[in-house]
């Protein structure tokens, strides 16, 4: 690894053993011992260990002491290199431990032995004093002071206003350095470029002029932590072009310039980029990486890249390697846990993230709030609740983001009573919902259709003003609409979108889909009107979804082929996979058998089981065994994990009498272990929920008696439906 070049006035200067070992003078190995020293010298030397002993300790006031010895032990002129060591020593301590007071003491004791201003280390050393202690306007006037021809001084004030985020005056020291031509050097350029980094387009414009400095000098041109400052100065500014021109122009790299390319892409979330740099810096063969703690920081970022482009399986794989690869005394990143969580909260490995969970255990990181989040996210979303619940009651001290990563698992679940009793907790508590809180549960209360619970809401959100229209409660009101959109209250949704003022895409969407759930598709096409012409709102392939379905419910044929066929030329939104599957259920619905045929198979894309689900059902209404044979066979052919699709094919073959391909059917259900989800209806009574399954004979028998009652009402008003269409639920 390439090392900090070395300097005789670097503060950063680290005395290397082996290299002061090697140039000793060579010694024969009978050589007569040295003459004793003269007591007064060995006086001398016993003071200045001691000094130097205290400060190493921190222990000031006793160095001071030892200090005041060693002055009356050598007379005040000539200053000999004892008393240069000496001061140099106590300063260091002042500094380390902001001691004003002392500082200002040794100053003044060096104005009076003559060292300043012709002495730039001793210089140095009082500016990092004075800075570390708040004084720069006194740093300042050092610098200014100085030997005009040395950059240390300005070096360690430069380093300084840069340490405490003082990055304008940093670049200001800067500008008067270059002013007095003082020339920079390779400690110089890179703290500056940090400053820069931070300025904007200010910075830029100064960071690029410093770039044609460094690359019309060869020293600088060469200094791996000059170009290494650049690259970390561009991509800070989001200008990753000229970052990655200089990274790739670098004949040598070490972790801190893969740490900024990497961070640069990541920061602007170019995760396609960053795994291309990733890979050049592996190799392209993970197995050959050799992790480090140098390495962390940019294998956690890599791991990030992949879950941000949905290759959870790949930022295991690397997580994995980083656990692997440390050292046993080395302590883990609890970032690395939080990224592992999310990963086999992705791909829904609950084996996997349990050994994650013991190994958190074992690094003692159980109490680190990202974890502890991660872990009841990952528990929710490999659907088991109650190890989520688990994590979640051990929390002693439970954030606002515990309680709503608890509420989502449950919402995530469709566990609305649990979700409502975690909110109630919530409240109860010392902390308040947030608009997050909030949308989570309307979000489940319109899934599940859950109306009561969603009035609820609704009276919270008005008794602390959730409501008003700003952008975050916007997306409150947004939730309100399509809540009771999915639970058919049109008229209330109708006019909660009527109060919002500044309307977007997302509440026409919510209420064009509640019209068109209703079958009320002129609404709805009245809707998209008004959103185009008089608001100006450009809509998404969302709002055309809804769109779409609204005219399928409706019956509208002509005029959802019309919104189709215009959708890119006067919408600018392209056609994808939703909304050929809206034009499907369109032509299905509608009894359009061959036109929904010929519209799959000249489709651009492969055609998806849903698609073909629904000209299944539809055949099977309309009784045309001759498509609905080749749909079925399509169907089957795909192999689908939807009992749904199977119990369609099967509804569809024996409404036309083919019983054995109906057995077929099952036999292949039974081989590819899948089983039809019981059909379940529910009743909101008291705040509980009832559910009712098919053979279920658990309720009692008042249910069966207003059951039995309720069917007989049914028949006495002709709505029964066709028996040829019950034959297999």
């Amino acid at each position: 690894m390439t090392k900090i070049p070395s300097s005789s006035y670097s503060p950063f200067r680290k005395p290397f053993r082996h290299y002061q070992t090697s140039i000793k003078p060579w010694k024969p190995p009978f050589a007569p011992p040295p003459p004793p020293l003269p007591s007064r010298t060995v006086v001398l030397l016993s003071y200045i260990a001691s000094i130097k002993n205290h400060t190493t300790h921190l222990n000031l006031s006793h160095a001071f002491l030892a200090y005041s010895s060693l002055r009356h032990q050598t007379p005040p002129s000539p200053i000999s290199h004892h008393h240069f060591t000496s001061i140099t020593s106590l300063l260091i301590c002042s500094s380390t431990l902001k001691s004003l007071p002392q500082g200002q003491q040794l100053h003044a004791h060096i104005l009076y032995l003559g060292f300043l201003p012709s002495n730039p280390p001793l210089s140095a050393k009082l500016i990092s004093l004075y800075s570390a202690c708040g004084q720069f306007s006194v740093a300042h006037a050092l610098a200014e002071e100085s030997h005009d021809d040395h950059p240390l001084p300005w070096n360690v004030l430069i380093s300084a206003y840069v340490r405490n985020g003082f990055w304008s005056e940093a670049v200001r020291v800067y500008r008067n350095m270059v002013r007095r031509e003082v020339q920079c050097d390779a400690y110089t350029l890179p703290t500056v470029l940090k400053a820069c980094g931070e300025l904007g387009e200010e910075g830029l414009i100064l960071g690029e002029e410093i770039h044609k400095e460094v690359t019309g000098r060869s020293d600088l041109d060469a200094d791996l932590f000059v170009k290494n400052g650049l690259v970390s100065m561009y991509a800070k500014s989001g200008e990753m072009k000229l970052a990655r021109k200089v990274f790739d122009g670098m004949s040598e790299k070490d972790e801190v310039s893969w740490n900024a390319i990497i961070s640069g892409y990541a920061s602007l979330e170019m995760w396609g980029e960053v795994i291309e740099v990733f890979d050049l810096m592996s190799g392209g063969n993970l197995l050959n990486l050799v992790v480090d703690r140098s390495k962390t920081v940019v294998l956690n970022t890599v791991a990030g890249g992949y879950l941000q482009l949905g290759k959870p399986k790949e930022g295991l794989k690397l997580v994995s390697k980083i656990l692997h690869g440390r050292s046993n005394s080395s302590e883990v990143d609890h970032i690395t846990f939080v990224i592992g969580l999310r990963s086999c909260a992705q791909i829904g490995d609950i084996s996997l993230g349990s050994a994650i969970h013991g190994m958190i255990v074992r690094e003692s990181c159980g109490n680190i709030e990202t974890v502890k989040n991660g872990l009841i996210t990952m528990y929710s979303k490999c659907k088991n609740t109650n190890r989520a619940r688990q994590v979640f009651d051990i929390c002693t001290d439970k954030t606002l983001v515990s309680w709503n990563c608890m509420i989502t698992g449950y919402c995530n679940s469709d566990q609305s009573e649990e979700a409502s009793s975690t909110f109630r907790r919530l409240i109860s508590s010392t902390l308040s919902p947030n608009h997050v809180t909030v949308l989570t549960i309307l979000s489940l209360c319109g899934r599940i259709a859950n109306l009561h619970h969603g009035k609820e809401l609704h009276c919270y959100i008005t008794r602390h003003r959730f409501d008003s229209d700003d952008d975050h409660n916007r997306l409150v009101l947004n939730s309100l609409v399509d809540m009771y959109s999915k639970s058919g209250r049109m008229k209330e949704a109708q006019k909660i979108f009527d109060k919002i003022v500044c309307r977007d895409e997302v509440s026409y969407t919510s209420l064009i889909a509640g019209y068109g759930m209703q079958g009320d598709g002129q609404t709805a096409l009245l809707l998209f009107k008004q959103m185009k012409t008089e608001h100006r709102i450009k809509p998404d392939h969302v709002t055309m979804v809804a769109l779409l379905s609204a005219c399928c419910h409706a019956g509208l044929v002509c005029e959802g082929e019309k919104i189709f066929e215009s959708m890119n030329e006067l919408h600018g939104v392209s056609p994808v996979m939703e909304h050929y599957s809206c034009m499907v259920d369109l032509y299905s619905r509608a009894g359009l058998l061959n036109k929904a045929e010929n519209f799959i198979y000249e489709m651009p894309m492969k055609a998806t089981a849903a698609m073909w689900a629904s000209l299944v059902g539809a055949c099977g209404i309309y009784r045309n065994v001759e498509i609905g044979e080749r749909a079925c066979r399509k169907l089957l052919e795909m192999k689908s994990e939807n009992s749904g699709h199977y119990v369609l094919v099967c509804n569809m073959l024996g409404s036309c009498g083919l019983w054995e391909e109906v057995c077929k059917v099952r036999l292949m259900m039974r081989e590819m272990r899948i089983q039809k989800v019981p059909a379940c209806a529910w009743l909101d009574v008291g705040n509980v929920l009832y559910p009712f399954l098919v053979d279920d004979f658990l309720c009692r028998e008042t249910t069966y008696r207003v059951l039995d009652e309720m069917t007989e009402h049914i028949k006495d008003l002709d709505c029964v439906a066709g028996l040829h269409y019950q034959n297999i639920d």
